[in-house]
Order: structure tokens, then sequence, then C-alpha cells
């Protein structure tokens, strides 16, 4: 049977036929070993490239050896699916650290492509028996995350009437890999930094929001105007905000006061009555009123 892990040393007698027995002679002590060098590596993020995910750490835990010993850890970093295209290595030496960091430049110094990518870390030790171990995929992206936030309406009145009583925002985004991991989307009353209305999720955003007009109480806004931002986080914590052009909350139905000074007028260039006057008063600010004469 084979013996098991450890320290040996070989031992040599011998006895001549008259009997005389030199004394043993010892081979230096030698070890057997086959237990393959290990370790876990952990990689900090699934995705990085830019914010403050412009690098990504790789932890190491290394199990200990104690008979054949390791001279020398090597890591890489190649492309997923493709272990030939080596983009970065590093030489650990014999006493490798916990954890290495990679900046997404490759061995000349270049930002390497955009994609998917493992980390692998092997080691041969006295013994001859070597190990690998390989990372979970990570994707390096430095993709600038972008977005727009479209309004259809610039003008709503959330007093029940079912007409007009929403008002819809559309996000345009654009990020890399991973997507949007958080964002978070504000009303606030236009001309000031003060928010009435606040969503904020850590999930990619939806196809639209649609505001009631009620603020985080539940309570209707004041009339007046107010704009919509969205600020967005991408997987690889790139960010970008927009804002829409303000836009008006008004429940009030247009209103108006006109009164005339008689009821009866005689357009016939005797200067007496030629006219008839109009007067308005308690008039609410609209963006255009139109006044007609009609037959009663």
């Amino acid at each position: 049977s084979v013996l098991g892990n450890g320290r040996y040393q070989a031992k040599v007698t011998a006895k001549y036929l008259n009997g005389f027995e030199p004394v043993p002679v010892f081979s230096p002590v030698f070890v057997l070993d086959t237990t393959k060098p290990d370790a876990q590596v952990r990689v900090s993020d699934k995705v990085f490239g830019a914010g403050s995910k412009s690098t990504v750490t790789i932890s190491q835990f290394f199990t200990p050896k104690t008979l054949a010993a390791v001279k020398s850890w090597n890591g890489r970093i190649y492309a997923a699916g493709d272990a030939a295209n080596v983009v970065k290595q590093f030489p650990l030496g014999e006493f490798p650290p916990d954890s290495v960091v990679w900046d997404g430049l490759d061995d000349d110094g270049k930002l390497a492509p955009n994609g998917s990518y493992v980390f692998e870390l092997s080691a041969t030790d006295l013994a001859g028996n070597s190990g690998v171990i390989r990372s979970d995929s990570f994707s390096l992206d430095t993709t600038e995350a972008t977005i727009m936030l479209a309004i259809k309406d610039t003008a709503f009145s959330p007093n029940s009437d079912k007409i007009k009583d929403t008002i819809t925002f559309t996000p345009v985004t654009h990020t890399g890999s991973g997507g949007i991991v958080k964002y978070t989307f504000t009303i606030t009353s236009a001309g000031t930094k003060t928010a009435v209305k606040t969503i904020s999720e850590n999930r990619t955003v939806p196809a639209s929001f649609v505001w009631d007009g009620k603020d985080d109480s539940g309570i209707i806004c004041a009339d007046g105007q107010y704009t919509a931002s969205l600020q967005i986080t991408s997987a690889n914590d790139s960010t970008a905000s927009a804002a829409t052009q303000p836009f008006t909350l008004d429940t009030k139905a247009p209103y108006l006061s006109a009164q005339i000074p008689w009821a009866s007028f005689s357009p016939d260039g005797d200067g007496n009555q030629d006219a008839i006057p109009v007067s308005v008063s308690a008039c609410t600010t609209e963006k255009l009123w139109t006044a007609e004469v009609k037959n009663a």
C-alpha cells in the first residue's frame, strides 16, 4: 500500500558472514507529499471600470502546506472562455500577498478591452504537485452611463376629473454590462431644492414614472411649477443624471369675471355708445385667453 504523507528517512543496515554489523547508514530526511497546493480566491465586484470601482480586488486565502513547500505562486488574468488570451500576470513568489488589485491595464500598460475575465492562481510544490485555482468570471466595463428624461406634457391637473390627472416621465438610458443597479427619481419645486416626491430603489429604472401630484405624505402639492430629475448608478459605478424643464401643476379651472356698463349699444357713428367696453377682473393666469362675441 502507499505510505501516508509525511517525512521519511531510509536506513541501510548490513551484516557480514563473519557476524560483523557496521553502523547503520541513514539517508537525509525526505518528504512524501501528494497534496496539491490549494487556495481560495474571491473577487470584490462582478463588474468594475468606473467611479469608485475603477479597480477590482482579488482576495487570496491560502491553505498552509506543512510538507513540500511552494517556492512560487503565480497569478494571471485571462479572457473568460479563452485561457490563452492572458492580459495580466502577477508573479507572487513564495510568500504571496492576501490580495492583488487589478486596474484594468494589461502587461503593456494599455487598457484591456471591455469584457469578461477570470483570475487564475497556480503553483507547483517541491514534490511536483500542481494546483490551479480559478475565480468566478467578472467584467471590465468602462462604459459611461448616460440618461435623458423625457416629459410629454408641460402641465397637468390632479383634481380627479379624469382629465390630465397625472403626468408621465420616460427615462432613456445607456449603460454597459450589468445595467443600472440604483436610481433616485425626484420631483422638486421649481427654483428651489425642496424635494416633494422621492423614489429611490436598488434596481434598474422602470419604463416610466407616473406622478399623481401627491407628495411623499400623500397630499396633493400646491399649484405651481415643478421639475423632475433622475440619477442612476450603473454596475460599474458610473453615474449620470438628467432633469426636465419646469412643468405646471394646476388644479384650478380658468376663471375670470367680466362686466359691461350697459346692456345695449349702437355702432352708428354718432358718438353715443358706439362701442361697448368689457371690464375683466379676478382673472386666473393662463397661457392664452380667447374672447368671442356670439349672437345670443
